[in-house]
């Protein structure tokens, strides 16, 4: 494999699990990123809000700001693991054809994501909380921001540096997938019910397998985009 070469997607003509890019090396940007993601959850172990949430403009922008400076940690994580960001997120759409395959891919991911939201919802004792639904107009503007936001940098962070950063560590690409859905999960919160963890485990391992197959971010970030939109519309 030529070096830069994402080591989580790269399949071999036989199948068999890839070999480590020597071309990619462990980044203490990782531990920055796995630090915040257990202090998210230490942080807010406070008792969970009623459900329908109310909607916090302010809080969301905050959210995004915030989204964005782990990017920037992931990004420059990603850079010193010396894998060429391009690389890393995968090859751009060329065309529309291209465009409507990874949409497609992103739209079926959705359906698996709700049908095993909804099963995991009817599992008792397990609650489920409901987000805030956007009802103006800026907060509809507020919610575009955000899904664009949430989307693209998260999948950054969890599919971008740490899958691949967790598979240099482990050497095991199942290992990889699974810790980094668990971190993926353990961000979303402290106080979620075992539905909602289990949810974003799920989701996160999902999210990892559309980009391994697709040997890039791009259909996963539609579909991360289109959930969060969903959630926070309907």
């Amino acid at each position: 494999m030529a070096a830069g070469t994402p080591i989580t997607a790269v399949t071999e003509p036989n199948g068999s699990q890839p070999e480590i890019n020597s071309g990619v090396r462990f980044t203490w940007h990782t531990v920055g990123v796995t630090v915040f993601c257990i202090s998210t959850a230490l942080m807010t172990r406070h008792p969970a809000i009623p459900s329908p949430r109310t909607f916090h403009t302010g809080t969301k922008i905050v959210a995004v700001g915030i989204e964005w400076g782990l990017f920037f940690l992931a990004y420059r994580g990603i850079l010193a693991s010396g894998l060429p960001f391009s690389d890393a997120m995968g090859k751009f759409w060329d065309s529309l054809t291209e465009f409507w395959r990874d949409l497609k891919n992103a739209l079926l991911v959705v359906v698996i994501i709700y049908v095993t939201t909804q099963l995991l919802v009817r599992i008792r004792p397990f609650n489920f909380t409901v987000s805030a639904h956007a009802k103006t107009s800026l907060q509809y503007l507020v919610i575009v921001l955000v899904v664009v936001s949430v989307g693209y940098t998260e999948e950054v962070v969890f599919r971008g540096l740490l899958l691949t950063q967790f598979r240099l560590l482990t050497r095991n690409l199942s290992a990889a997938v699974i810790l980094q859905a668990i971190l993926f999960s353990v961000c979303h919160g402290g106080n979620q019910s075992i539905t909602q963890f289990l949810k974003h485990g799920i989701s996160g391992c999902i999210f990892a397998f559309v980009a391994i197959r697709r040997n890039s971010l791009w259909p996963a970030v539609l579909a991360h985009g289109l959930l969060d939109f969903l959630a926070f519309t309907l």
